[in-house]
């Protein structure tokens, strides 16, 4: 990646990987190209002068098959590796965004949600290679071809290398008016596609409230304005992308008119050899065909230029990840000790957590009680390393592991399949083959411990909230067996009857002396089987958070705030204070 921004044409395509090499291969095969065409000009031109005097054109018409197989093996070359060059920058672009979107909630926040995030890493970035395919070669060709054919048509032809050389600017100024109102258009159409994408994602997400409340269908028509506006701007923005090609075309053509007039001329008048001058109206198109090409691969270049940007800002948000722990030493999982963390949100008068200190043992299953609101919630969020970038954290926190395992209330899935769903989390070395075979018998295991062995090669967007709370406890009990020393629990009975609540009440209690757990609960049967109780009492603040500039990241919590707003106490009868428990950020509860 580029380690600052750059000016120029290529601008737009800061931080692509292999952009700076790909211009260098198609510099070097626009030279090749340009050799050949010079030679097939040369030979044509002369070919057609030795027919007119009653010479023989066989040795001219040699060096213009030369020259064509010349130009027409580079371009082939050139074409191959541009594509190649293209899809790598694409492949090693989309990587490190998924990598950053999957690490790291502020890069979620910077590409504006979920749904924009899905966008740029799927449809966004796949017009990418096509675009680079395009413009960079054209570019390229710009560079070289121009500049060599000028030194050509002046050793060829004075006056028609001038004539060339005062209209060739035309172009690029034409370009620029025309690319400045074309990258507003782009702009345009890239934000109403985001809406698109936005709208859709917050509708998936409420649709069972939605269907529940029989407003579903009405969603339609909302989604069929934003798919209006969307085509309204793509339709200008192609209608601009014609005009402009238009434009560049009638430049190029006058300007290789006023060379055949002077040609033409002076061919009559005698002043001019027919070889010369048909050497040179054939090379004058040729010096503007690299800028008309620019021109129509600058619009697909804009598309490639705003994924860029928009890919730029997803890598710069700061990299959240869970708070670095102590070295992995002891078998029954993490010490995670917490000294006065609180979180809180801008322009809310309550912390969401209030100043909490405590300690989780290795092994303990410890249940974090207490009212709705007491930030039970934010607490787990602070653990998994999931806190909203605009959080406000204070206070210290200490062992939490590198890979944490968590089942949220409400889970959400990636896979297409339940297998699948769990295999992702399995962390397969795709270099060794045993290896999946492990993580097959694993995937198996849980399922089945969880009684959900049936769902297997369900697909993950038909499950029911309870059929998908209990694939959520699978998936957590395959990263416990794939080394997470700490689980997180919220809720995980909630949408359960009877017979899957006392499946979880049998693998919780399995799991006990292997894996430091923290359970949020408020059934009073599951609680009864941690070590102890933890309850959190939340106290309300006067003041308000102010509001926080830009999107900073939530660095793992600063050394402790003084004062106590809130405690998390032992519960009557539990053993010792010896164990607290810690907080980050996530909506309350």
């Amino acid at each position: 990646m580029s380690s600052g921004p750059s000016k120029g044409p290529l601008a737009p395509l800061d931080g692509v990987p292999g952009v700076t090499g790909a211009v260098v291969r198609a510099a070097v095969v626009a030279l090749v190209q340009t050799a050949g065409l010079v030679g097939l000009a040369a030979g044509l031109a002369h070919g057609i002068a030795a027919v007119v005097e009653g010479a023989s054109p066989l040795p001219a018409l040699a060096l213009a098959a030369a020259g064509a197989l010349l130009r027409a093996g580079a371009g082939t070359v050139g074409a191959v590796l541009a594509a190649r060059d293209a899809r790598r920058s694409e492949d090693q672009l989309r990587d490190a965004l998924l990598d950053r979107l999957t690490r790291s909630p502020a890069a979620v926040e910077a590409a504006g949600g979920t749904g924009p995030a899905a966008v740029l890493a799927t449809t966004r970035l796949h017009d990418l290679a096509p675009a680079l395919a395009t413009y960079l070669p054209a570019f390229a060709q710009t560079v070289v071809v121009p500049p060599v054919l000028l030194v050509v048509l002046a050793g060829t032809d004075l006056l028609s290398a001038v004539l060339v050389a005062l209209t060739l600017p035309l172009v690029p100024v034409f370009m620029v008016l025309v690319g400045k109102y074309t990258a507003d258009q782009t702009a345009a159409a890239a934000r109403a596609l985001d809406r698109i994408a936005g709208h859709v994602a917050e509708l998936v997400r409420g649709l069972p409230v939605l269907t529940g409340l029989g407003r579903a269908a009405e969603q339609t028509a909302a989604l069929a304005r934003l798919g209006e506006d969307h085509r309204r701007t793509t339709t200008a923005t192609l209608r601009l992308a014609f005009l402009s090609a238009l434009v560049l075309e009638l430049i190029a053509t006058l300007s290789v008119a006023l060379v055949a007039v002077t040609v033409g001329l002076r061919l009559v008048e005698g002043h001019l050899g027919l070889a010369v001058g048909l050497t040179a109206l054939l090379l004058a198109p040729e010096a503007f065909a690299p800028l008309r090409a620019l021109g129509s691969a600058y619009h697909a270049n804009a598309d490639a230029g705003q994924a860029a940007a928009e890919a730029r800002a997803v890598l710069a948000a700061p990299d959240l990840t869970a708070p670095a722990g102590t070295p992995a030493d002891d078998p029954r999982g993490a010490r995670v000790v917490l000294d006065g963390l609180s979180v809180a949100h801008p322009g809310r008068t309550t912390p969401a957590l209030a100043a909490t200190s405590a300690t989780l043992q290795p092994g303990e299953l410890v249940a974090l009680t207490g009212a709705s609101g007491s930030g039970k919630s934010t607490l787990l969020a602070a653990l998994a390393g999931t806190l909203p970038t605009s959080a406000v954290v204070t206070g210290a926190v200490a062992g939490v592991p590198g890979r944490v395992a968590v089942v949220p209330q409400h889970p959400r899935t990636l896979g297409d399949t339940v297998a699948d769903e769990l295999r992702l989390h399995a962390g397969i070395d795709p270099s060794d083959p045993l290896d999946a075979v492990v993580a097959e018998g694993l995937v198996v295991d849980a399922l089945a411990r969880v009684g959900a062995g049936d769902l297997a090669g369900r697909r993950c967007r038909t499950l029911s909230p309870g059929e998908l709370q209990r694939v959520a406890l699978a998936r957590a009990l395959v990263r416990v067996r794939r080394g997470a020393e700490l689980l997180l629990l919220d809720e995980p009975t909630a949408h359960l009857d009877d017979a899957a609540t006392a499946r979880v009440s049998a693998v919780l209690a399995d799991l006990r002396g292997t894996v430091t757990v923290l359970l949020v609960t408020h059934d009073p049967a599951l609680a009864a089987l941690a070590d102890r109780e933890l309850v959190l009492t939340a106290v309300p603040s006067p003041a308000a958070v102010p509001a926080r500039r830009g999107k900073g990241s939530v660095a793992p919590p600063q050394p402790a705030a003084t004062g106590s707003t809130g405690s998390l106490a032992d519960s009557p009868g539990s053993p010792g204070r010896g164990g607290r428990s810690p907080g980050r950020s996530a909506p309350a509860r």
